[in-house]
C-alpha cells in the first residue's frame, strides 16, 4: 500500500509528507484509516471514545510529530486502562478467558419468568383491543382504553401490581414503543400464517386498492391475496386474505409496480406463481403502456390483469372520468343526493316529490311500490349496485330536483352551488348520454352478478354489446340526434338554455371543428364515451376469454371440449402450467369418463364444487386450470372490506400510527379466525 502524500507546514517550510508505516509496527495500538488518511488508537477508540483527545475522538494527522504524539499517548493512564479492557475482550472472545456469572441461575430464571408474565398480560390486552376494534390511546397521555384495561388487570393480578410499584421506570414495559413492537410482531405472525397457506396453494392473485392516509402525505395501498386452499379434510375454500398495508408517496404506475414486486419478494413466495392482478380502475393501474398491470406483466407474463366483474360497469363509468364533463356529472349527482338527504329534517316540505327518490318511507306508498322505486346511491360508493337505475331515477326526477334545490338554496349555500351545476346544459347532455349507454349494458351487468355466471357467455354477450356501441359510434349523427332532442326537452322543462361551456385557454381541435352546439356535444361527450365503453368491455371480458375456457372443465360443460380446437385453445391459455397437450388430452378422457355415468342433477356446477370432487394427484392439469380460473378476481369485495376495516380503526385517536403498527391492528381486526400464539410473540420479542 502506498500512503498518500500531503502538503504540510506553512510558509517556506511547506513540504509533502506521508505517514511512516514503521510507526504501526512500533506502536501496535495505532490504526491507520485509509478513508480519512489519519491514525487512531484502536483500544481507546472503542473503550475510551468519550475522551476528547488526539487519537481518540480526533485523529492524528501531523506526520512530522507522529512519533512524539504516539509515544506520549502510550504512557497515558487512560490508554493503559483502555488497552487492558481491549485485551480482556479479545481473550473472552477467543476462549482464553471465561467470564463468571455472579448472579445465580435460579434468580435469572425468576426474572425471566416475571418479565414474560408482564409482557404476556400486555400482549393479551393488545390482542383484545385489536380484535374488538378498541382504540388504544386517548387525547392525553394519562387517558386511553389500553391504560384503563391495564389498570383493571392490575387490580386482579398481584404480580402485575407489585411490578408497577417496585419496578424502575425503564423496566415497566408500558411505553408506546413496546406496544408498537408487540403489535408489529403479532401482525407478522398472522401474515406468516397467511403466506404459508398461499405457498401450499401455489397459484394466487394479487389485489390492491388505495385509501387515504389521514396522518401522512401519500396513500396507503391495501394488498390482498386470493387463492384456493384445501383443508386437511379435503374441503376446498376460496380465500381472499388481506395481508398488508403499504405506504406509497408516489402513485405513478412505475412506483406502484415496483412496490408490488418488492412486497412479493419480501413475502418469500414464488412470484412466478402469480396468475392474476386486480386493481382499482385508474390510468396508473390499468394503463396499457405505463400502468401497473403492464409493468407487472413485463416481469411476470402469466399474471393476467382483471378487474371486479360484479362492479365492472360501475368501475367503467368511474374510469371515464377522463371525460371531465361526465366525471363532473357523476360527482354532482352524488353530492345532490347527500344534500337532499341531509335536508330532510329541516326542509321536508320542499322534498315531498322526492321521497321515493331519496328512499324515504311514505304514507301513501305501499311496500311493493317502495321496493320497485329506484333510489340513487353515491356513484363512487361500492353500494351503488345499479347505476342505470340510479341515474335513470335522477333523470326522471330531474325537474323536481331542480325545484327542490331552488327552495333549499335560500338557506343552504351548498344547495345553491349544486343548483348552478345541474342547471348547466352540458350536465343535462352528459346525464342523457350516460343513461342511454348504461341501459345497453345493464343486462350484462346484472348477469355478471350471478353466482353461476358463465364467463364464456358473458364474453360473447360483451362482443354483441360492443357491436351495438360501434354501430352507434359509426352512425353518431342519427343516434345522437335523438339523445340531443331528449336533452333539449329536459332542459326546456327545467328552463335551462341550450349553450356551449365557456372555453378558457387553448381551444382544442374538437371544439374548433364543431359547427353547431349539437356537433360540439357529439364530438366531446357522446363519441368519447362510446369509445371508452368499448375499450373497457374489450379489456375486461374479451382479452381474458382464453382463460375462461377452463370453465368448460366443469362436468356439465365437458361436451363443449369435444373439438380439437377447443382443447388446443385451452392448452394455449394455460401452457405455462400444463406439462403437455398429450397429458391434458389423457386427463380429459379420464375426466369425461368419470362423469359420464353421473346424472346431470348430481354433477357439480361451480368451480369450487368441482374442485371438491377432484383429486389433484389424479388430475394435476385440470386442477391447475380450475385453480387459476378460480383465483382470477371476479370481485373486489375483500379489498373494499379491508378498506372499510382500515377506516374503522384509523380514528382520530390513532392518527399518527406508523405503517407497521397499522398493519398489525388491521390484521388483528380483519382475521378474527386466525389465532395468535402469545408465547411465540414473546419469544420473537
Amino acid at each position: 500500500f502506498q500512503f498518500p502524500k500531503r502538503l504540510m507546514g506553512s510558509g517556506g517550510g511547506q513540504r509533502y509528507r506521508r505517514f511512516n508505516p514503521h510507526l504501526l509496527l512500533e506502536y501496535k495500538f495505532a490504526r491507520y484509516s485509509r478513508y480519512s488518511d489519519a491514525v487512531f488508537c484502536g483500544p481507546c477508540f472503542v473503550f475510551n471514545s468519550s475522551k476528547e483527545t488526539v487519537l481518540v475522538s480526533r485523529p492524528m494527522t501531523d506526520w512530522s510529530n507522529g512519533k512524539k504524539i504516539l509515544e506520549r499517548h502510550s504512557k497515558s493512564k487512560d490508554h493503559r486502562n483502555a488497552a487492558t479492557r481491549a485485551d480482556a475482550f479479545v481473550n473472552v472472545c477467543t476462549g482464553q478467558l471465561k467470564m463468571s456469572c455472579k448472579k445465580p441461575v435460579a434468580q435469572d430464571q425468576a426474572i425471566t419468568d416475571h418479565t414474560r408474565h408482564i409482557l404476556r398480560r400486555i400482549t393479551s390486552i393488545l390482542i383484545l383491543c385489536g380484535r374488538q376494534n378498541i382504540a388504544l390511546r386517548g387525547r392525553l397521555p394519562s387517558s386511553g382504553n389500553f391504560k384503563a384495561l391495564f389498570q383493571h388487570t392490575v387490580e386482579i393480578d398481584p404480580l402485575l401490581k407489585k411490578h408497577l410499584e417496585f419496578a424502575p421506570c425503564s423496566a415497566l414495559h408500558t411505553s408506546a414503543k413496546i406496544h408498537n413492537k408487540l403489535i408489529q410482531l403479532i401482525g407478522l405472525q398472522i401474515q406468516q400464517k397467511i403466506l404459508s397457506l398461499v405457498k401450499k396453494a401455489k397459484f394466487f392473485t394479487l389485489q390492491a386498492a388505495g385509501t387515504a392516509h389521514f396522518s401522512k402525505k401519500g396513500e396507503l395501498i391495501i394488498l390482498v391475496v386470493r387463492y384456493i386452499y384445501r383443508h386437511k379434510d379435503e374441503q376446498v375454500e376460496l380465500r381472499e386474505d388481506f395481508i398488508e398495508l403499504a405506504e406509497v408517496p408516489d402513485a405513478t404506475g412505475e412506483a406502484l409496480a415496483n412496490l408490488f414486486l418488492q412486497r412479493l419478494a419480501a413475502w418469500d413466495i414464488e412470484r412466478e406463481h402469480l396468475r392474476g392482478q386486480s386493481y382499482e380502475r385508474g390510468s396508473s393501474a390499468s394503463g396499457r403502456f405505463n400502468g401497473v398491470q403492464e409493468r407487472v406483466c413485463a416481469v411476470l407474463p402469466a399474471a393476467a390483469y382483471t378487474i371486479c366483474k360484479t362492479h365492472d360497469f360501475k368501475m367503467s363509468i368511474l374510469h371515464s372520468c377522463a371525460i371531465h364533463q361526465v366525471a363532473n356529472m357523476l360527482d354532482t349527482c352524488g353530492k345532490v343526493l347527500s344534500v337532499l338527504r341531509s335536508s330532510v329534517m329541516h326542509y321536508s316540505m320542499h322534498l315531498a316529490e322526492l321521497k321515493e327518490f331519496i328512499n324515504l318511507p311514505t304514507e301513501h306508498n305501499d311496500a311493493e311500490e317502495q321496493e320497485r322505486s329506484a333510489s340513487l346511491c353515491s356513484p363512487r360508493s361500492p353500494q351503488w349496485i345499479s347505476q342505470a337505475d340510479g341515474l335513470h331515477s335522477f333523470k326522471a326526477k330531474f325537474v323536481a330536483i331542480v325545484h327542490s334545490l331552488e327552495q333549499i338554496a335560500q338557506y343552504e349555500s351548498d344547495a345553491e352551488r349544486l343548483l348552478y351545476s345541474i342547471t348547466r346544459f352540458n350536465f343535462v347532455v352528459s346525464l342523457v348520454c350516460v343513461v342511454s349507454a348504461l341501459a345497453i349494458t345493464k343486462p350484462l351487468h346484472l348477469y355478471l352478478q350471478r353466482e353461476d355466471v358463465d364467463l364464456i357467455q358473458a364474453s360473447e354477450e360483451a362482443s354483441d354489446v360492443i357491436e351495438v356501441l360501434r354501430s352507434m359510434r359509426e352512425d353518431a349523427d342519427a343516434g345522437f340526434a335523438e339523445l340531443y332532442a331528449e336533452a333539449k326537452r329536459l332542459a326546456g322543462v327545467a328552463l335551462i338554455e341550450e349553450s356551449v361551456p365557456r372555453i378558457c385557454g387553448r381551444i382544442t381541435p374538437q371544439y374548433s371543428s364543431a359547427a353547431t352546439t349539437q356537433d360540439y356535444y357529439k364530438t366531446n361527450i357522446f363519441q368519447p364515451f362510446l369509445d371508452h365503453m368499448m375499450s373497457e368491455l374489450q379489456e375486461q371480458l374479451i382479452q381474458c376469454r382464453p382463460r375462461f375456457l377452463a370453465q368448460y372443465l366443469l362436468p356439465n360443460k365437458l361436451h363443449l371440449l369435444q373439438k380439437e380446437t377447443a382443447v388446443a385453445a385451452l392448452y394455449s391459455a394455460y401452457k405455462a402450467d400444463i406439462s403437455s397437450p398429450e397429458n391434458l388430452k389423457a386427463e380429459l378422457l379420464r375426466w369425461t369418463t368419470k362423469w359420464r355415468s353421473v346424472t346431470r342433477e348430481d354433477r357439480p356446477n361451480t368451480i369450487l364444487a368441482t374442485l371438491q370432487q377432484l383429486n389433484p394427484a389424479f388430475y394435476p392439469e385440470i386442477n391447475a386450470a380450475l385453480c387459476i380460473l378460480a383465483t382470477m378476481a371476479v370481485n373486489v369485495t375483500t379489498v373494499e372490506s379491508a378498506s372499510s376495516v382500515l377506516h374503522r380503526i384509523k380514528t382520530w385517536l390513532k392518527n399518527s400510527d406508523s405503517e407497521s403498527w397499522l398493519t398489525g391492528l388491521a390484521l388483528l381486526y380483519a382475521h378474527q379466525d386466525i389465532p395468535v400464539d402469545v408465547e411465540q410473540v414473546l419469544k420473537d420479542f
